[in-house]
């Protein structure tokens, strides 16, 4: 797929899976992280952007949820542990066009 894209001339953000409660999951997912990371540097016009780290606690755990300001506990994935909600889309969508402004320097 990055092959295509940047012969068609795209510039592509490719995002990368977030943390998943289950550990063994996780370190599947992890895997498979570095793999897109690693192809993203070898192709020129595609940026890895890792979305790990919104999904985790400072300590690198699985977190499926943040605190608003009033303290309340607001959930950011379904049960499964797998899946993002609808928090956790919105918070993603927001990390990446942050992330798409900065790259492209877009207003």
């Amino acid at each position: 797929m990055m092959d295509e894209a940047t012969k068609a001339g795209a510039r592509v953000l490719w995002v990368g899976m977030p943390i998943m409660e289950s550990p063994s999951f996780s370190a599947n997912i992890a895997t498979i992280n570095s793999i897109f990371s690693s192809e993203a540097s070898s192709h020129a016009g595609v940026t890895y952007y890792s979305s790990w780290a919104l999904f985790a606690t400072p300590s690198g755990q699985y977190n499926g949820g943040t605190t608003d300001v009033a303290g309340s506990v607001l959930p950011l994935r379904d049960p499964d542990g797998i899946h993002l909600n609808d928090g956790g889309e919105d918070l993603l969508g927001l990390s990446v066009v942050r992330e798409l402004r900065q790259l492209y320097r877009l207003s």
